[in-house]
């Protein structure tokens, strides 16, 4: 499987959004939102993920059931594969906060976290998951830390390109490890990267 690393300097979370949160939540993109996910920079889903002081970022670690596709919600991971629209997207779950060091010291491994951010990666089950269209709205990340407005073709782009770097609106943006799908109707429709050093 081709993975994508980082540089030594920095570790970050690519975050590609396309999920809905559930009716109950009244989240931007849900049942209860009869307009859908928007992608304005001030958007819920330009936000990101939620990240939960305590427990995993997102919607969890894993689908129930033996999906084919990841469902509605939020879900991190890593692409070990960028062609086209779509991406092979290997699950990870994220923790920060309280829950990642409670995460880290569950599964053995040193506390306290660097940065209270912990990534694990127990399911074996890698997802083939097909964009839309590469104009869809998506948040980017470069050196800065700070997310700005992009598409997901500039994050395909990257992930696409051998070197894991591409020029996006002047920034140079790396293949990061982590990445965030927002799913919604069972497709992705939002790209965002976040940024941990």
């Amino acid at each position: 499987m081709k993975r994508f690393g980082a540089t030594a300097a920095a570790a970050a979370l690519l975050v590609l959004t396309a999920c809905s949160s559930d009716s109950k939540s009244g989240a931007a993109g849900s049942s209860a939102d009869p307009a859908g996910p928007s992608a304005s920079p001030g958007s819920e889903l330009a936000k990101g993920p939620p990240l939960p002081s305590k427990g995993p970022g997102g919607s969890g670690c894993a689908p129930s059931g033996d999906a084919a596709t990841l469902p509605d919600g939020w879900w991190a991971g890593q692409v070990t594969n960028a062609s086209g629209l779509s991406i092979d997207f290997d699950l990870e779950c994220v923790f920060v906060g309280a829950g990642a060091n409670s995460a880290a010291a569950q599964d053995g491994r040193p506390t306290p976290v660097h940065n209270d951010f912990y990534v694990r990666n127990q399911n074996p089950k890698t997802f083939h998951e097909t964009f839309s269209s590469r104009t869809g709205p998506a948040s980017c990340v470069a050196d800065a830390a700070t997310p700005f407005a992009c598409t997901v073709g500039d994050i395909l782009n990257v992930y696409g390109n051998p070197n894991g770097a591409a020029k996006v609106k002047g920034q140079t943006v790396f293949a990061f490890p982590q990445l965030w799908l927002h799913v919604s109707g069972g497709v992705p429709d939002y790209a965002y990267m976040q940024f941990t050093r």
